[in-house]
């Protein structure tokens, strides 16, 4: 239902040996020195195998300052509002702390034996690893630091792997192409939690020499892996009637295991009322299990009109089981849940196309599509921060969270053109549309500072897009695009503070991209310059409230020289250096009113860009 962004990368070559290098030099403000170098080489072995090897490597500096305070301070007007940090001296000042260090490879083979049959198997790696979020605290919202009781290192990794085996056969009427693939990730992150815990069981103090908590470290560690299996059969040629039939399956499982169990001041806090250095522990692991079967068919009648219609039946079935201990799940005794949900159905499409001669492409089209429902987080409904669940909970009209949320859906119109004007100087693509948004899966924060997602109100969703790209002048080119979009929930859902009428969270207004380009021969070189400026209106967004974010206009420069051979490129992004807020993020453990942390942009970075081939 939200689309597909499809990376299609470029296959083995037969043809040749060639290859490319890219190095790209750059500083940030307030960061540092940024370095990434990006290699290719295509080497074919003999009239039927190519390799083709690629490996990124990079390195982002940090620009976020992980601040340690002596004597931390308390949170006032009954805990809703936080200490002045400012105010309190500094021990240690941990500078750049997101700084982000990138490896990635991927190696692919293609096979071709005759003209018929084609098989490229490739593996592709990437492993990501951070000192610390690219977030800053919204109190008091200095939007390069974060502030600690306890010097609590905040690392962050996401390595994954992709094995993918196309096949196809090219026959004589049609093709059969089996696509099989298997990748598996694993994220890991430690973030720091000492406040938020010490404020939600209102200790006065923060030592544990004093009677304090002290460091709270939770750590989550998500494993995750699939199978995926589709095969299809197209039609070939360029006849009037051209179809589309196939099968899919893929098999997914994800693990989640946050531990928040080794907090040995937990054991001697207020007196040793806790009795357990445990404060929770939860594994969670979900299965989801998919098959779909789908037909798309097409017909070109004359005078220039298309009849395209298609379907998808899908049915998937999912089981989660949670096991949850520790204080905040009333003792070591595991609190199990197991929860089973399945869903099945059709989503149709069709789309009515004219071409007048010499005239655009106008369409209209109507889909329908459908997201899965997935699992919860458990919530906790006994002991000290239970019962606080348990009573937000209950003033909802629940006892207790949904184990799992149920699909929802939308049906989708549109009305478009797309055309070439003035002998292919301009083209111009517009259309309107309007979506009905059925059971939105909604967020629903409680304030004993966690949350849980369940199906909301209804919404819709009106508006209109516009690209247009146009040579202004010999060399010169104009890129425009301008989206607007009105979604908004149809009903209450007090649950979620949501309000008919009200925008939907994430959802911004307008969205403007701008780019100007221009290129002119110098010798056997080109010069080119760019500049782009992309634009989003306000949105909200909701964790443990909702929060209001500002519009983000941003504007990059970039200017070089380029030859058959080489280029040689200087950028700067970010030009004016502003700071926005991206999202308020959930905390691990607990996201509280006192603070939240903002997901940030980059500041400005400005560097060169170098590529050569051979």
């Amino acid at each position: 239902m939200g689309g597909t962004v499809k990376f299609v990368p470029n296959e083995p070559d037969l043809s040749s040996v060639y290859g490319s290098s890219r190095t790209t030099l750059s500083g940030t403000s307030g960061g540092g020195f940024n370095y990434a170098e990006r290699t290719m080489i295509n080497l074919p072995i003999n009239d039927i195998l190519a390799l083709r090897i690629v490996g990124t490597y990079a390195h982002n500096s940090g620009w976020i300052d992980r601040i340690v305070l002596d004597d931390f301070p308390l949170p006032t007007n009954g805990g809703l509002t936080r200490g002045n940090v400012l105010s309190a001296p500094v021990s240690t000042v941990h500078s750049g702390v997101n700084d982000e260090r990138l490896t990635g490879a991927r190696v692919a083979l293609l096979f071709k034996p005759n003209d018929i049959l084609t098989v490229t198997p490739s593996v592709f790696y990437q492993r990501i690893g951070q000192g610390g979020e690219n977030a800053y605290d919204s109190n008091p919202g200095i939007t390069n630091a974060q502030y600690q009781p306890f010097d609590v290192a905040e690392p962050f990794t996401d390595s994954f792997t992709i094995y993918a085996l196309p096949i196809t056969l090219a026959l004589t009427d049609f093709s059969i192409t089996s696509a099989t693939s298997y990748w598996n990730r694993t994220t890991q992150q430690v973030q720091d939690a000492s406040e938020g815990v010490q404020d939600a069981f209102a200790v006065p103090v923060f030592p544990v020499s004093e009677g304090g908590i002290g460091p709270v470290q939770p750590n989550e560690v998500d494993t995750t892996h699939e199978f995926s299996q589709e095969l299809r059969f197209s039609s070939t040629g360029n006849g009037n009637f051209q179809w589309i039939v196939g099968a899919f399956f893929s098999d997914f499982y994800d693990n989640l295991n946050l531990s928040v169990d080794n907090i040995p001041g937990l054991l001697t806090a207020e007196d040793g009322a806790f009795g357990t250095t445990n404060l929770a522990h939860v594994v969670e692991p979900l299965h989801i299990r998919q098959e779909a079967g789908f037909a798309n068919v097409s017909y070109q009648f004359e005078y220039g009109i298309k009849l395209e219609a298609g379907a998808r039946y899908y049915a998937y079935q999912s089981s989660l089981q949670s096991a949850a201990n520790g204080f905040a799940y009333g003792g070591d005794t595991p609190v199990l849940n197991d929860a089973r949900a399945s869903a099945d159905g059709l989503n149709p499409m069709v789309n009515l196309s004219y071409t007048p001669e010499g005239g655009p492409l106008l369409y209209v089209t109507a889909a329908k599509g459908f997201r899965e429902g997935a699992g919860n987080f458990p919530i906790p409904t006994t002991g000290t921060i239970g019962s606080e669940c348990l009573a937000n909970l209950q003033a909802i009209g629940r006892s207790s969270a949904p184990p799992l949320y149920d699909p929802d859906t939308v049906w989708s119109y549109e009305l478009g053109e797309k055309g070439r004007f003035w002998d292919g100087r301009v083209t111009l693509n517009t259309d309107v549309f309007y979506t009905k948004w059925n059971s939105v899966q909604q967020q629903v924060g409680l304030a004993c500072g966690l949350a849980f997602t369940t199906n909301g109100p209804d919404a819709s969703v009106k508006g209109a897009e516009l690209e247009l790209q146009a040579l202004v002048l010999p060399g010169l080119s104009f890129i425009q695009s301008v989206g607007y979009a009105d979604a908004s929930f149809l009903e209450n859902y007090p649950s979620a503070a949501i309000t008919a009428g009200q925008a939907l969270y994430d959802s911004p207004r307008w969205t403007i991209s701008t780019n100007l380009r221009y290129q002119h021969p110098i010798g056997t070189a080109n010069l080119v310059a760019e500049v782009q400026n992309s634009y989003q209106s306000p949105t909200i967004d909701i964790n443990y409230q909702v929060n209001e974010l500002s519009g983000r206009d941003l504007t990059n420069l970039r200017i070089g020289v380029e030859k058959k051979k080489w280029s040689v490129y200087g950028f700067v992004n970010n030009v004016l250096n502003r700071h926005y807020a991206i999202e308020y993020l959930n905390l691990l453990a607990i996201t509280g009113p006192d603070y939240s942390r903002i997901a940030t942009n980059q500041p400005l970075t400005a560097g060169v860009d170098v590529e050569f081939k051979y």
